[in-house]
């Protein structure tokens, strides 16, 4: 497993450690499958590699939050924003994902010998951070146009590609607005030439 913590800049040591007392799992795409992320859990989650989407679900309603790649570290402390009855945060397969499970107490007792996992955890805590808050900030602040078109640049940057597939119920459930509201507001971008819809498809060309 050393050659999945190339990126990570660890020492052998704490690698070995990782290795020995970590949980791997291994998760491929599947068609409406979701996991539902426990934040009072007291563990820590590394993406050796792949891509997950990050929703937050309160009552029905859904948001997108934002998408993680490897190297980025999945602190507990980092989700309890949102640890009430009401919320749950909601993980969705993009790509397959490594994932490497260990007890926030090791994680703890190791960052005080390796100052890399430190400065590792301090750094994937403030892109997580950073990606949450500018999802909140962007619902808070933006139109509902600016907003949907962010959207589409973030699925579009995530894809490596300016055209791409994507549905009225993905585009609605994820920027929790209506089918009706997303339609009206791609066919409003179209007509402003931003986007081209091509008809009877979901393909999207982002100019």
């Amino acid at each position: 497993m050393e050659k999945a913590f190339d990126n990570f800049h660890f020492s052998k040591d704490l690698i070995h450690l990782l290795n020995t007392n970590a949980k791997l799992y291994r998760l491929k795409p599947r068609k409406n499958t979701y996991y539902s992320y426990d934040v009072s859990r007291e563990e820590t989650y590394f993406l050796l590699s792949g891509t997950i989407k990050i929703t937050l679900r309160n009552k029905g309603k859904e948001l997108f939050l934002c998408y993680l790649n490897q190297n980025h570290l999945s602190i507990t402390n980092g989700f309890t924003l949102f640890n009430n009855s009401n919320t749950t945060l909601i993980v969705q397969v993009i790509e397959d994902v490594s994932l490497l499970k260990v007890s926030n107490k090791l994680i703890l007792e190791w960052s005080k010998q390796f100052k890399e996992l430190q400065e590792h955890i301090i750094y994937s805590n403030s892109i997580l951070f950073h990606q949450l808050s500018e999802s909140l900030i962007n619902y808070t602040s933006l139109t509902t146009d600016e907003r949907i078109y962010d959207y589409l640049k973030k699925e579009a940057s995530l894809l490596k590609t300016n055209e791409f597939k994507i549905s009225l119920h993905q585009i609605s459930q994820d920027l929790n607005i209506r089918r009706e509201t997303a339609s009206k507001l791609l066919k409003k971008l179209t007509l402003k030439k931003i986007i081209t819809k091509k008809k009877n498809s979901n393909t999207i060309l982002i100019h």
